[in-house]
């Protein structure tokens, strides 16, 4: 019960990460066009393209643990499609597995690098002047969260293979069901 509570929570806080990032497109977009507008008029808005640069940053991390939940990602999926639910539960695992590795050392690399820049004090010197780890510091946050969700989506593709092997009926109704186009 503590665990499923907890993951409501991560998903939750994922929703408002999400909702977040899709807020920052708008004001980079309204950023943008308030750019294009005043070099127009021969004036400029100050800091405009470093906001705009730094929204992409954060709304890149902000955003992409809320489309790893649900699954919404680009998958390479054609070979995928017509093996067995087993086989293709295995290489899930294996390559989530491989994600999950990859998520944690980029994680730790990055707070180790975001540490190192907070205890240097080093500011970015841009028109808009903050902290270097202020800006580093989405990144093993996000990394973190991606690690997390990974290791949630192993855990799932272990239970799915399972419950392929205590049931062969399951796997005679999914088997060689190719999905060619998947459009949703």
């Amino acid at each position: 019960m503590f665990w499923k509570n907890l993951g409501h929570i991560f998903d939750r806080g994922n929703q408002y990460l999400f909702a977040a990032s899709g807020v920052m497109i708008i004001v980079m977009m309204f950023l943008m066009l308030s750019d294009v507008v005043a070099r127009m008029t021969g004036t400029q808005v100050m800091g405009s393209m470093d906001i705009i640069e730094y929204g992409l940053l954060f709304f890149t991390f902000f955003g992409a643990t809320y489309v790893l939940i649900k699954d919404k990602h680009i998958k390479m999926d054609l070979m995928l499609n017509y093996a067995k639910p087993e086989t293709r539960e295995i290489i899930n695992i294996l390559t989530t597995g491989i994600g999950v590795i990859l998520w944690l050392a980029i994680a730790f690399f990055t707070a180790w690098s975001t540490w190192d820049a907070f205890t240097s004090n080093i500011i970015l010197a841009r028109i808009i002047r903050l902290p270097k780890f202020v800006i580093m510091a989405v990144i093993p946050f996000g990394s973190f969260l991606l690690f997390i969700e990974s290791v949630r989506r192993v855990r799932n593709h272990i239970e799915r293979f399972r419950v392929l092997k205590r049931e062969p009926a399951l796997r005679d109704e999914e088997s060689q069901k190719p999905v060619i186009l998947d459009m949703e």
